[in-house]
């Protein structure tokens, strides 16, 4: 008996609500948490556009209610950090769902309450809990650093972020995630919590169109949003719903990697690399059977639009 449970710790931006499409369509009763951080957009959006994707979401015609929490409004170190909302919008979602309200989020807790939230699941599901990270780590890192045995009790951690062999996306050697907190990162690599990654090298492999997401009604949030996100280059690169799907599925195509991590420097902040020296491993995902991947993307996000 399958008995696993997951907490999703996001950033709201396109790819995070695609994933989250996914997520609730896929496994709705095993999700216990979302959590949310600062990233792509704030925390508030984030929550505020989660909030709205679950507002769609019916299962057997009664709603679905998975709790939403805030989490951490800056990176650990913020030296110098930024949004994305020249790939994501203003509003994380291409412009489309509008910005927060304060009273679009009053059932929400405004304190930070996302590390609280990961520590009680984790001492609750133990080595049934899979936490899947989709933008910086920097609420497991805070949960991490206020309970470590805690953390240390859960199955694994499952991140987008990263990457070894191509080229970056926050800077030309690091990705967004990591490039946005890198001491968080650190302290996760380093923590002996198993750490899966799905870098920007296998995100980048398998690209959607945008025509892929139009259904026959070519005004859906989800193309509208998929066509801001390929800024018309009609590529649609979905890094963050592959690693929910590869946390829900598995995957045979990985291997255990040593690397390390540069926390400054002007142009390397955030890069990773493989280093045979260093005693951190991580599981890195080099490839996934992308055509049921892409089945299940497609049917998720047409039971949504």
């Amino acid at each position: 008996m399958d008995n696993s449970v997951y907490l999703i710790d996001t950033d709201g931006g396109i790819d995070d609500i695609f994933a989250l499409a996914y997520a609730v369509n896929e496994k709705p009763n095993a999700i216990k948490a979302f959590t949310t951080v600062s990233g792509n957009i704030s925390n508030l959006q984030a929550a505020y556009n989660i909030k709205y994707l679950l507002s769609y979401v019916f299962i057997n015609n009664e709603k679905i209610n998975i709790p939403v929490y805030l989490g951490a409004y800056n990176p650990l170190a913020p030296i110098t950090y930024r949004h994305a909302f020249d790939i994501h919008g203003e509003d994380g979602f291409g412009n489309i769902i509008g910005k927060y309200k304060e009273t679009s989020l009053d059932s929400l807790n405004k304190k930070e309450t996302a590390a609280n939230t990961i520590i009680d699941n984790a001492n609750i599901y133990s080595k049934d809990l899979t936490i899947i990270t989709l933008g910086p780590m920097t609420n497991v890192a805070i949960s991490y650093l206020l309970n470590p045995n805690a953390l240390k009790k859960i199955k694994r951690i499952v991140a987008m972020g990263g990457v070894l062999y191509a080229r970056g996306n926050y800077n030309r050697v690091a990705e967004f995630n990591i490039g946005y907190d890198p001491f968080a990162f650190y302290i996760i690599l380093t923590s002996g919590i198993p750490l899966e990654l799905i870098t920007l090298d296998l995100t980048k492999k398998y690209t959607f169109r945008t025509h892929d997401f139009i259904f026959n009604k070519d005004n859906n949030i989800f193309y509208r949003a998929s066509k801001f996100y390929s800024k018309e280059k009609d590529l649609v690169y979905l890094h963050d719903p592959l690693a929910v799907f590869i946390a829900f599925e598995g995957n045979k195509y990985s291997k255990t990697v040593n690397i390390n991590i540069e926390l400054m420097g002007k142009y390397t902040k955030g890069c990773i690399f493989e280093d045979k020296n260093s005693n951190y491993k991580i599981l890195y995902h080099y490839d996934v059977l992308y055509d049921l991947f892409r089945e299940k993307i497609l049917q998720a996000i047409k039971n949504f639009a």
